[in-house]
């Protein structure tokens, strides 16, 4: 044996360098079957084969890498290669095919071991004296798919005995020719072109799973119909390609939310006469990205994927393997750098030996790790081509690569069949099964009866039967409201109001604000309830927009200069007048003024009939009865308060009405509702957590709604334990209130955030993406809302009203929610974030609910936010966690699912976090929390020499994270009520005294506290075991701290 040596071609190079990695994975091993019908000379087509091989160097080279670097060794003389026979004739139709595909499996998924040839493989099996399997495998680096393709055609023409037309080529030109092109201009303008190519960094496809499975690969093999073959070839052969890469995008990046897909193309790299006619390994990759905008036409989007293609075509030569090495070119979390590789094949192989004639089909190696493989194979003559699809499931499992095998093939369809001035967001870009099946999501309509006839129903059934009870003791029959509701109407009606007047209701919630909107209803009118709780600026705003015909209010000096105010009281005295008739059409029955994002306060309009839709479907979902006891805990003002007054009186049940001023002491709180016991109590995660921290001993069984933000599963798993059963609810105002519940029964160890779901009858709920088209299961989008349950507008904001509200392709009114969620296969959703919470960072867009829900799935964390802040011009994520330190384990928690740019650069430790009047997460007082922090996060405020006050400020950096100036006021620093609650808790136990409730409040800063305590401490005649009520006296508090005693 004599052995020649060369160094390796830039080409097998980087096959050498990706298979050194996994020796032992048969990742590079290429392969297919043939199988023949007809009279098949077996030993001549060995000898045939043998004849190639001997003289083709290809197959005679073995690899290495020692001490000395890379090269290849040629062996002269030597058996290099692998065939073996097989006589299958005697095996049953069934047994046949098992062992074809066995034999199959086995030369495709054996690694070869690039040191010691031989590196191909043939099995020949003869079924019978007119059927033959022909099966070959070789590894990547001695011959691509072009190489392969004139193998076989050698092969071929030598058993039909036709002279050859190519020419050897010698292997000294192919290496002179790759010096010359690694020192030329034009090596020196593609590094050029792809160091621009990935000046953006590109959005990959990530996996689901961390690290690569074994055999990842699914595969999907589609022979395309002779009907749609026939529709694509008449679109123009040279367009079937871009056809292609565009039902690609529309499959496996638009119907998947996601905003352009990067396509691995692999190109032949035989750029002159003699490549072209070489047995061996030239092929390259490049890179394609899409940027089809869904404006453009079908055309047009042709257009610029040939566009692209070309351009990249042209700098094919550069190995793409420097991208990463040399360029810092970055991939996804596997190492690959493109999305979908997509191979398109028009070789013909000629599979007739003699009078025998065949077909030949590509092998799988089960082993390929790009996201999402395409080969489009149109090999056999005058038969439709096969689109082989192989799905990685480390990034879809087998139910989604299916559905995605069938949606790329639904859109192939409609793209045949579709004129080339068709727009691409009018392109369907779900299978019809897909569409219907989402169509089962919808919720029936039922007949609905109205609240006023249920009220007089129960007023004249059991008319002595509580329907109200005040925070007073003070019980109100069914009789009574129904009589207290006539006689407001009618002094109301006294004043002008009438259909479509507004009344706004300004003093705090009792039994006669509940009166007052019932009667304004009665006679078709709306009312406006506008909180005490806010600076007079807001409520003058609100005012001045609403423009109402009446203010009814209390004591409290109202800031507006309308003329026609009046006190609540004046309202229930009565009077001669007749009783005035009920207004029985559609009429608006509520204005409700949530944040705008300018800042300003908008007011949305819900009908009658939508708040009646909403009490039907709500009553029937939560099978609310006459025994039902309800606390109103919300604001009037908040549209979940609409549940609480009037979903009990609407079954005949009792509503219990509790002061805002009582809410402000969570143990106040807990006294109230031990005392009456309710069935069904609603609120939001943080004033959940805040009546967790009392003695309040919830009833057995009774029922907690979650709403407003999203639920972390801790505050499920607390809530069960008390033996509470959990319903998560969500809804926008726009959509009355809840648009859906749904009960959490068991806990999913996978989920750190509960899913919503379990739509309320009536109402429907799609993902629609930025363009108003459907996206399917698992794809993030917005959250659209449609049904009879939504609001009629935002009151006299038209264009608001137009960008929020749309009528979507089949016909239905629908709103915007802002939303981002994903569609879980059990119909509920993934509660994702806002969309006014994406962000990009360095080229990146990120979803921060993705993160935090990542965060929150840690089981130290109870409770997370992640938000961009801009430190030195640049822009990063800082995250806000409770209950929990950034250490190694919580750092390899992230890393275990997030990539690097996901995961926060500094995280700042809180107990909980600051909440707004609707008792979501304040992000703007994090973000001034974060402002306010010292520069040195050692740094200590100047302590008491007192151990008393020592510890009120150990206390203070507990609960708030960070010891803040002693001047500042507790709630500016990042406190809310439940914060308030802790420290006052961690005071008293570790003082070993009793503070009044609203201590915090009252004494809201450092300093301030810290006197008190000492004073307070400096005249009990004993320090260590009494217990001392301390109470100062009022001090002025900010205009947060008023606000946030109003609000738990």
């Amino acid at each position: 044996m004599s052995i020649l040596t060369s160094s390796l071609r830039i080409e097998e190079k980087e096959i050498f360098d990706a298979h050194h990695n996994i020796p032992t994975s048969p990742r590079y091993n290429l392969g297919a079957r043939e199988e023949i019908k007809g009279d098949l000379d077996v030993e001549r087509y060995l000898e045939s084969v043998s004849s190639i091989i001997s003289e083709e160097e290809a197959f005679s080279y073995r690899f290495i890498e020692d001490s000395s670097g890379t090269y290849k060794e040629r062996l002269i003389n030597e058996n290099y290669w692998d065939i073996e026979t097989f006589d299958l004739s005697q095996l049953s139709e069934s047994d046949l095919k098992k062992e074809v595909e066995r034999i199959s499996n086995e030369i495709i998924l054996t690694p070869f071991e690039l040191q010691s040839p031989p590196l191909y493989r043939l099995r020949v099996l003869s079924c019978s004296f007119d059927r033959f399997f022909l099966i070959h495998a070789w590894h990547h680096i001695i011959m691509d798919g072009k190489g392969f393709n004139l193998f076989h055609q050698r092969v071929n023409e030598q058993y039909n005995g036709i002279e050859s037309p190519f020419k050897k080529v010698a292997s000294d030109d192919v290496e002179c020719k790759v010096s010359r092109y690694w020192n030329s201009e034009r090596r020196r303008k593609d590094e050029v072109y792809w160091k621009d190519f990935v000046r953006k960094p590109l959005d990959f496809l990530r996996p689901n799973n961390r690290l690569p499975s074994l055999n990842p690969t699914q595969r999907k093999q589609c022979k395309l119909s002779r009907e749609l073959w026939e529709k694509l070839e008449s679109k123009s052969e040279s367009n079937i390609q871009f056809y292609l890469m565009l039902a690609i995008q529309l499959c496996f990046s638009d119907s998947l939310g996601r905003k352009g897909i990067t396509f691995g193309i692999p190109t032949h790299r035989r750029t002159d006469a003699k490549s072209k006619n070489e047995i061996a390994h030239f092929a390259g990759l490049s890179l394609v990205k899409s940027q089809v905008q869904p404006s453009d036409s079908i055309k047009d989007a042709l257009k610029k994927l040939k566009e692209h293609s070309k351009k990249s075509y042209k700098h094919q030569r550069y190995p793409l393997a420097n991208l990463i090495r040399e360029l810092a070119f970055k991939t996804n979390q596997q190492n690959q750098f493109y999305d979908v590789l997509f191979s398109f094949e028009t070789m013909p192989f000629y599979c007739n030996y003699g009078d025998s004639n065949g077909k030949i089909y590509g092998l799988c190696n089960q082993n390929e790790l790009s996201p999402v493989s395409i080969y489009y194979r149109k090999n056999n003559r005058q038969e439709p081509p096969v689109i082989d699809i192989k799905i990685n499931k480390d990034y879809f499992n087998h139910v989604e690569s299916d559905t995605l095998t069938h949606r790329f093939l639904s859109i192939l369809t409609y793209l045949s069949s579709s004129d080339e001035s068709t727009t691409i967001r009018d392109i369907p870009i779900l299978s019809k099964d897909e569409i219907r099946k989402y169509s089962q999501l919808k919720k029936t309509i039922e007949p609905h009866s109205n609240l006023f006839d249920k009220i007089d129903y129960h007023s004249d059934k059991t008319p002595n039967k509580t329907a109200v009870i005040d925070c007073n003791g003070h019980s109100y029959s069914y009789q009574k409201l129904s009589q207290d509701i006539r006689v407001v109407a009618s002094n109301l009606q006294s004043l002008g109001i009438t259909t479509n007047s507004r009344v706004a209701l300004y003093f705090s919630r009792n039994y006669e604000m509940l009166v007052l909107m019932l009667a304004t209803n009665w006679l078709g009118a709306s009312y406006t309830p506008v909180s005490l709780d806010q600076p007079a600026v807001r409520a003058s705003f609100i005012f001045e927009q609403l423009d109402p015909t009446v203010i009814v209010t209390d004591s409290e000096p109202c800031p507006s200069s309308a003329e026609s105010t009046y006190h609540y009281s004046q309202f229930f005295e009565q009077n001669t007048r007749n009783e005035s008739d009920r207004y029985r059409g559609t009429y608006r029955a509520y204005i409700l003024f949530t944040s705008g994002s300018t800042g300003q306060p908008k007011g949305v309009s819900i009908s009658n009939t939508a708040r009646d839709h909403f009490l039907n479907a709500v009553c029937k979902k939560l099978s609310l009865d006459n025994t039902c006891i309800i606390p109103s805990l919300a604001s009037a003002s908040f549209d979940i308060s609409i549940l609480e007054m009037f979903a009990p009186i609407f079954v005949g049940a009792k509503t219990l009405l509790l002061k805002e001023k009582t809410q402000s002491s969570a143990r106040q709180l807990a006294k109230l509702l031990n005392l009456h016991s309710p069935t069904h109590i609603q609120a939001t995660p943080t004033a959940w957590l805040m009546l967790l921290e009392t003695d309040w001993t919830p009833s057995p069984n009774s029922v907690a709604i979650i709403g407003g933000e999203a639920v972390p599963q801790e505050l499920i798993k607390s809530l069960q334990n008390a033996g509470m059963k959990c319903w998560n609810a969500y809804g926008p105002t726009e959509s009355t209130v809840w648009v859906m519940l749904h009960e959490i029964e068991t806990l999913s160890c996978t989920d750190p955030i509960t899913p919503i779901g379990g739509l309320l009858d009536g109402c429907q709920a799609y993902v629609y993406d930025e363009h108003q088209r459907l996206l399917p299961p698992h794809a993030l989008g917005e959250l659209i809302l449609s049904g009879k349950t939504l609001a009629e507008d935002y009151f006299k904001q038209r264009e608001k009203t137009k960008e929020a509200f749309f009528v979507n392709q089949r016909g239905e009114r629908c709103y915007r929610t802002g939303d981002i969620v994903r569609l879980r296969d059990d119909g509920n959703f993934d509660f994702i974030g806002r969309k006014d919470n994406q962000c990009k960072i360095d080229g990146y867009r990120i979803e921060l609910g993705e993160i935090e829900n990542v965060i929150l799935s840690h089981s130290k964390v109870s409770r997370a936010a992640v938000l961009v802040v801009t430190k030195n011009q640049n822009k990063q994520l800082i995250g806000f966690i409770s209950n929990h330190s950034f250490d190694d384990e919580f750092k390899k928690h992230l890393e275990s699912s997030l990539p690097n740019h996901m995961i926060p650069k500094e995280f700042i430790r809180v107990w909980d976090w600051p909440s707004n009047t609707s008792g979501k997460t304040d992000r703007n007082a994090l973000i001034n929390l974060y402002k306010a922090m010292p520069k040195h996060p050692t740094q200590k405020v100047n302590s008491s020499k007192n151990a008393d006050t020592s510890l009120v400020e150990r206390c203070w950096e507990t609960i708030l994270g960070h010891l803040s100036d002693p001047h500042m006021n507790f709630f500016d620093a990042g406190g809310n009520s439940y914060k308030a609650l802790m420290l006052q808790k961690q005071i008293e136990s570790e003082l070993g005294c009793t503070l009044s409730d609203t201590f915090v409040f009252e004494n809201p800063t450092l300093e301030t506290m810290k006197k008190v305590i000492s004073d307070q401490r400096n005249v009990s005649p004993t320090h260590s075991t009494s217990t001392v009520p301390v109470k100062s006296k009022r001090r002025p508090t900010s205009r947060r701290t008023q606000r946030i005693k109003e609000e738990s």
